[in-house]
């Protein structure tokens, strides 16, 4: 990532807003693969909430989906569906999002 990015992601980590599943997203854009215990998914709306605003602030995060659901594959039905997920946390949908996601992560379960 440029150093642009970098600062970017910064901001973020110190703006106190972070969680496992976005630090995931960040760890495995990073290069780092092995995040170990900590690595996560989003369970409900608060986890993709902090994923989504990582992406907002760092949208080269984007690129790296693939790796993040081939190493957290609960990841994977949520990257596949993150623009449906962006829609429903913007119009504020705490419950719709919380049920997708749940639903989301039974599929990759039962994979």
């Amino acid at each position: 990532m440029n150093q642009d990015a970098l600062r970017r992601i910064g901001a973020w980590l110190l703006s106190g807003n972070c969680g496992i599943s976005s630090e995931t997203m960040l760890a495995i854009a990073l290069g780092v693969d092995e995040v170990g215990y900590r690595a996560g998914a989003p369970y409900d709306y608060g986890d993709f909430f902090r994923c989504y605003r990582l992406v907002q602030q760092v949208p080269e995060i984007r690129e790296h989906f693939p790796r993040i659901a081939a190493a957290v594959p609960e990841f994977a039905g949520v990257l596949r569906c993150w623009d449906e997920l962006v829609v429903l946390c913007e119009l504020n949908a705490r419950d719709e999002v919380h049920a997708r996601i749940r639903s989301l992560r039974k599929e990759a379960v039962a994979q």
